[in-house]
């Protein structure tokens, strides 16, 4: 399960490199956003990590899709230790915060989704090796 942890908070990263790098602002203004969106993946991994061990026996199978809910819930949450708000909130901002925000909160999404996605077919293709 650590591996998808793992994939998902990569995928998070590119994502949000890809986006931002495509956006039409300075490399002065998003220099540091890559760097913010790795500080919250960490944050949101070594949580998940922890909570995931402590729960580990009494979710098992496909149950343990939510972990990857909470993972992108913990995305969000993890901005609070290092910033005032949470990204989700300041998507329709107009400008270069709305713009870096959708970044931060529509990478987590995507590879929230993509992430779910695998896993489910996975435990359809091989359900042996999800449940243990």
């Amino acid at each position: 399960m650590i591996i998808w942890f793992i994939l998902q908070c990569i995928i998070t990263i590119l994502i949000s490199i890809i986006y931002v790098t495509k956006g039409n602002y300075g490399d002065g203004e998003k220099a540091m956003a890559p760097m913010t969106v790795m500080i919250a993946v960490f944050i949101q991994f070594l949580i998940s990590v922890v909570v995931f061990y402590l729960l580990k026996k009494r979710i098992r199978g496909n149950n343990r899709i939510i972990f990857f809910a909470f993972n992108m819930v913990l995305y969000e949450l993890s901005f609070l230790f290092f910033s005032n708000s949470l990204p989700i909130f300041d998507v329709f901002k107009s400008g270069f915060i709305g713009f870096i925000n959708r970044a931060y909160s529509l990478s987590s999404i995507i590879s929230g989704v993509l992430i779910m996605t695998a896993f489910y077919i996975f435990n359809l293709l091989h359900p042996e090796e999800v449940k243990s």
